[in-house]
């Protein structure tokens, strides 16, 4: 077995500032020796129990466990699953709540050499009992708070085991002795891009590396605290737990299902948190309140970001609520573990709306490739691609998802390369942007589009709490940029006010064309937005500075019409401008020819650009009715228009054209 951990003696002091002029976190820490990974997690663990046995291991409301009592808890119940099932490797599907008894479990079920399989309680049963059935769990792990669920999800599928019903006179159990780091650890569930869950497998090797990248980024020392919110069904969440419990520290689950905003709050106060995992949503909570209700949070060191494209307001609400905290950004997938991390401090400039996720991860090399495999340039877009010796195995029974996904080392080395699907952009440095999913990369008018740019300019609106875009094309070839917007309050930012904010800062090309406005975004059971779960735009005319003025001539009238079913409207007001209504080039050119169509006129496409209201080209349209057509088109228009009641015609023909027809009826 490799060497345990260094001792206390050997710790080191980093410096604030790496090569480079990199920050880096400052405080002293025991580094987590690469040679730790060439063994099992029960069989780390086991080390700091014997160096910390009095340390508090484990915190929530409810209970609280030393690494002792941790150690003593977790031993019963590898005892019961042993007793009950053998010590054969096989899947065990976990149903907890976040809490201290998924901690129990976790560990639990490694040392008796299952495979965990996490899922969430709040999953539909379909799918629970789906996953369960392609990951060939022979049990499931849950605990008296989850229990009734967990029944009726599972539908007797297979057998249940309540941890807190295991009794309290159980041996203490080690790691079977074929338990090695290549054995199978866990398989996490992930839908990706596609929405078909597919599992991700883990041995306890990548898990120990992952375990190693976070605890030497972050410097995780056996005095930290860390509070943490994920799901219970995700890699973060083991993550999270293996960072804490393999390095001494105290781990502080947090369950915003079972508490307010503010309850969590001063919860990662009292107890004198040091780092916060997955903290945006606590910060984003934060963000609107007064100074008067955000705790003390003197004693958080560091604050970190991780799974989503994080912005400039993240950060400055960061600085505001954590003042004293370094803020880390990173980048990660299930299927890789953390690929880049970016640390700031109070000193460090942001120049944009949205920040890096930084440089390479340890024993992590990043590739932009194009579409043809080729690497892109410095400053080039192209697919984010990881090389490294610790990727996931692949994707559990789909041998052709692994072989699609992960590829041989094209440079022959001992390592497989994977590509994200990601797009991202590499500065001379090597600082890594992200810039989305390449499937939500498109061009808009041949211009390329990256969304979180402008999701980063919506943020960065007073009046915008949560924000995301999406490219829909609900018409083929007719590709818009839709925005989901949250307010900060109601009533809500108009349509009119958000175009004109966007547009001071971003190319009109990158201005959304369409504006959703809801109550909150929805999330995935790992908290990114469900984008395939946003709502399709209705045909609502949207919220505008400008009151709903009816037509008042049958010009308007028709000249309403059309723009109502070019643009999907189920009313226009005749003052409302084309591009407030989702209006474009496309549907500028449709709207165009359909006038040419009804009034026999020939309009310039730039008169709708320049006089985009229907009132403006209804007087226009009057002007060459009047003056502009010849006579022989003007003719058939009059007798198509003698057709319409007098009072509709009286409006089209104006007062000259209608006293004439006047005249021929007498």
């Amino acid at each position: 077995m490799p060497s345990s951990t260094p001792t206390r003696g050997d710790r080191e002091l980093h410096p604030m500032l790496a090569p480079g002029g990199r920050v880096q976190p400052a405080n002293a820490f025991v580094p987590f020796d690469k040679a730790e990974i060439e063994q099992t997690i029960p069989a780390r663990f086991a080390a700091q129990v014997r160096r910390n046995a009095d340390r508090l291991a484990v915190k929530t409301r409810h209970q609280t466990l030393t690494y002792e009592q941790l150690d003593v808890a977790t031993d019963q119940v590898a005892d019961a699953i042993l007793a009950a099932r053998g010590c054969r490797e096989e899947q065990v599907g976990f149903l907890f709540e976040r809490g201290a008894p998924l901690v129990v479990a976790t560990l639990a079920a490694l040392k008796a050499g299952k495979v965990v399989v996490p899922m969430d309680p709040a999953s539909p049963p379909a799918h629970v009992r789906a996953l369960l059935e392609d990951a060939q769990a022979g049990f499931v792990l849950t605990d008296r708070r989850t229990g009734a669920r967990a029944r009726e999800l599972t539908e007797g599928m297979c057998p249940l085991l309540d941890i807190e019903a295991v009794g309290t006179n159980a041996a203490s159990v080690t790691a079977p002795p074929s338990l090695l780091p290549d054995n199978l650890a866990c398989i996490v569930y992930t839908s990706g891009s596609t929405g078909q869950p597919k599992g991700v497998m883990h041995t306890h090797r990548t898990l120990l590396h992952q375990t190693m990248g976070n605890s030497n980024q972050y410097h995780i020392a056996a005095e930290d605290r860390l509070a943490f919110i994920a799901s219970p069904a995700t890699a973060y969440m083991t993550w999270c737990i293996l960072t804490a419990i393999l390095n001494g520290a105290s781990l502080f689950p947090l369950d915003p299902q079972r508490e307010s905003a503010m309850e969590l709050f001063h919860w990662v106060a009292q107890h004198g948190t040091t780092v916060l995992l997955g903290g945006r949503p606590i910060v984003r909570a934060l963000a609107g309140a007064s100074q008067k209700e955000v705790p003390n949070f003197s004693a958080l060191r560091l604050a970190s970001f991780g799974g989503e494209t994080v912005y400039r307001t993240d950060i400055e609400s960061c600085r505001r609520v954590f003042p004293a905290a370094l803020v880390s950004i990173g980048l990660g997938a299930t299927e890789t573990g953390s690929m880049a991390r970016y640390f700031l401090d109070e000193n460090t400039p942001i120049t944009g709306h949205v920040l890096p996720v930084g440089y390479p991860a340890e024993d992590k090399e990043i590739l932009l490739l194009n579409d043809d495999g080729a690497e892109v340039g410095s400053e080039a877009v192209g697919e984010i691609t990881v090389r490294s010796q610790y990727l996931s195995p692949g994707y559990w029974r789909r041998p052709d998802l692994t072989r699609a996904a992960f590829r041989p080392d094209p440079a022959g080395g001992p390592g497989r390369v994977y590509r994200t699907g990601d797009l991202g952009r590499r500065m001379p440095d090597g600082c890594l942007f992200h810039l989305g999913r390449k499937d939500f990369q498109v061009k808009i008018r041949g211009f390329r589009v990256e969304v979180a740019a402008v999701e980063g300019a919506l943020l960065s609106l007073p009046n915008v709490n949560e924000a995301t875009v999406v490219v829909r094309e609900d018409r083929p070839g007719d590709r818009r940029l839709v925005a989901y917007l949250v307010p900060t309050s109601r009533p809500a930012p108009t349509v009119s006010s958000l175009r004109k904010a966007l547009a001071d800062v971003l190319p009109d090309y990158m201005v959304p064309a369409t504006y959703v406005l809801l109550d909150t975004l929805p999330k995935t059971s790992g908290g990114k937005v469900d984008r395939r779960a946003l709502p399709i735009p209705g045909p609502t005319r949207p919220n505008l500075d400008q009151p709903l003025v009816a037509p008042r001539t049958p010009v308007e009238a028709a000249l309403s019409a059309i723009w109502r079913e070019v643009l999907d409207l189920d009313d226009v007001g005749v003052h409302d401008t084309f591009f407030d209504l989702g209006g474009n080039s496309l549907a500028a050119g449709r709207i165009i020819s359909r006038m040419a169509e009804t009034f026999h006129v020939d309009i310039p496409l730039r008169a709708l650009f320049e006089t985009p209201t229907v009132a403006a080209l209804a007087e226009a349209i009057a002007d060459r009715l009047a003056h502009g057509i010849e006579p022989a088109v003007r003719e058939r228009l009059v007798a198509e228009l003698e057709r319409l009641p007098e009072t509709e015609a009286d409006g089209l023909l104006g007062d000259g054209r209608a006293e004439g027809r006047k005249e021929r009826r007498e």
